[in-house]
């Protein structure tokens, strides 16, 4: 399976997007949070 950069990077902005977040460091609190992690 390949997956271009614009991709990833598409699918990533989409995530924050839905979840209110901006950043990676958001987003591990957020799984944190919801024990995702």
């Amino acid at each position: 399976l390949l997956l271009s950069n614009k991709t990833v990077s598409a699918h990533k902005s989409n995530i924050y997007g839905k979840l209110g977040l901006h950043s990676i460091v958001e987003l591990i609190d957020y799984a944190k949070l919801y024990e995702l992690i």
